[in-house]
């Protein structure tokens, strides 16, 4: 399991937060706002997160 774990080009680490409410839900707003809604009302990656440059890896799943 070691020589497996070793190949991730990033170490997972796990790590303990004390959050308040008002916390995590400046976390989910800020994860919801990587949506947006096209001309059909279907969602889509939100415009900031794509000019310049995509910017994918700012997006966290709670």
């Amino acid at each position: 399991m070691r020589e497996v774990l070793s190949a991730f080009a990033y170490p997972n680490t796990l790590s303990v937060l004390r959050l308040t409410g008002w916390d995590i839900r400046q976390a989910l707003e800020h994860t919801a706002a990587y949506f947006a809604l096209d001309q059909a009302g279907q969602p889509t990656v939100s415009e900031e997160y794509l000019v310049p440059k995509p910017q994918h890896y700012n997006y966290d799943m709670w």
